[in-house]
């Protein structure tokens, strides 16, 4: 397989990759979604 990335790396070792950094990325929204709404419960809306 033609490697296609400028680190060297081939197909299936990105694809491994863009899967894992994806997974994360929603963890890491998840994550902020609920940190957002634990602080509204605590502080209120401000109002």
């Amino acid at each position: 397989m033609r490697e296609r990335y400028a680190s060297g790396i081939d197909d299936k070792t990105a694809k491994q990759m863009i899967d894992l950094l994806n997974a994360n990325l929603a963890n890491l929204i998840d994550l902020s979604l609920v940190s957002k709404q634990c602080h509204w419960h605590l502080q209120g809306t401000g109002a």
